[in-house]
């Protein structure tokens, strides 16, 4: 297999062998097999990626997450599927897709440009609720503001090394930081859980975010070698 893996504070792209381009983001891994484009396109991701497949009506583009595949034959797309967060994300720019639920082979949605589409990781981690044995993931399917030409929507910010947070909450927040900066966060207070942040960030420093970050919550922090606590 050919594989390729990002640390946390590390983001890297490349192009596949049919031309296709894509971009990683931190602590993720992408990989495909020796056979890749010899009938299916297939890849195999945990993290988070962006996709810029070229067309391919006879091969189809198929990309396989714990929770979800994505077929396509060409068209460009976001796909964020951390294992550790509460949700597996799918934002479409342009063309179409196609998301098979894992969990019900049977279940198969379409999405249009600008729909994104979220999905209740199952996966067993004991910081996740787990959903009993036999559910479907609960899934949303949200429409975008149209975006101008040649914008980025927020799901894609990341490819150009932009953090944006839109109503997110602090314990969302975190595990993105962890991995731009390759540190751990500590929390220690009781932040309102209901608290939401926003903000765009654009070759900020660690201690710029979280002093933004502060000024909403009204929270202390401190910064150690490779560990923030927040008091």
């Amino acid at each position: 297999d050919n594989i390729v893996v990002t640390k946390k504070g590390s983001k890297t792209n490349l192009v596949l062998p049919d031309g296709t381009k894509v971009w990683v983001n931190a602590d993720s891994r992408l990989s495909y097999k020796k056979d890749f484009g010899n009938t299916v396109r297939d890849v195999y991701l945990t993290g988070e990626a962006y996709f810029d497949v070229v067309k391919d009506k006879k091969r189809p583009f198929i990309v396989h997450t714990d929770n979800i595949d994505i077929k396509v034959l060409g068209t460009a797309f976001n796909v964020r599927a951390y294992r550790d967060e509460k949700n597996t994300q799918t934002t479409l720019l342009r063309g179409a897709i196609e998301v098979l639920l894992k969990k019900n082979e049977n279940k198969t949605l379409l999405l249009a440009p600008n729909e994104k589409m979220i999905v209740r990781n199952t996966a067993a981690q004991s910081h996740l609720n787990k959903l009993p044995e036999g559910d479907l993931p609960e899934l949303e399917l949200l429409k975008l503001a149209p975006r101008k030409i040649d914008s980025l929507s927020v799901e894609t910010e990341w490819t150009h090394n932009r953090l944006v947070f839109e109503q997110e909450t602090l314990t969302d927040i975190i595990p993105v930081l962890e991995r731009w900066n390759n540190i751990t966060i500590e929390l220690n207070n009781k932040q309102d859980a209901s608290l939401l942040y926003r903000g765009k960030f654009e070759n900020d420093s660690l201690e710029d975010v979280l002093e933004s970050l502060r000024m909403i919550g009204n929270f202390s922090y401190k910064i150690q070698k490779d560990k923030v606590v927040i008091y």
